[in-house]
């Protein structure tokens, strides 16, 4: 790897490095040898997240969400979409039951991602 780098002219900070781990946290994820796992503090955040009462809140919610966007399915516009609606609505907060019920479904979904997968190109990573 430090060759490979070397070749680009990119230098690691070796005082902030470390290798021949078994498993990294990198970006909110768990990287290791069966994949890539949610970390499980963002988990239990998210489990704990009762429905929003604010567009500030569904602001918050969304940015979660997407941070996962990736291991969601093609099928998350779609759910969210009410969410996004509600998150740029201007004047009264009008929060309905179809809100709530995109809510749930997405909180749901990030609740039973296991292991997530991803393909490495290349064959960069192991």
């Amino acid at each position: 790897m430090l060759e490979r780098l070397s070749e680009f002219n990119l230098k690691c900070n070796h005082g902030k490095c470390s290798f021949v781990e078994e498993e990294v946290r990198f970006l909110g994820f768990l990287i290791n040898g069966n994949g890539i796992r949610n970390l499980d503090e963002r988990t239990k955040a998210i489990s704990e997240m009762v429905p929003p009462e604010s567009v500030t809140e569904v602001r918050s919610f969304l940015r979660m969400i997407n941070h996962l966007r990736t291991f969601l399915g093609p099928h998350l516009s779609e759910i969210a979409g009410l969410l996004y609606d509600l998150a740029t609505s201007e004047g009264e907060f009008l929060r309905t039951s179809e809100h709530d019920a995109a809510f749930q479904l997405l909180k749901e979904a990030i609740l039973t991602l296991s292991e997530l997968n991803i393909e490495y190109e290349n064959n960069v990573v192991g």
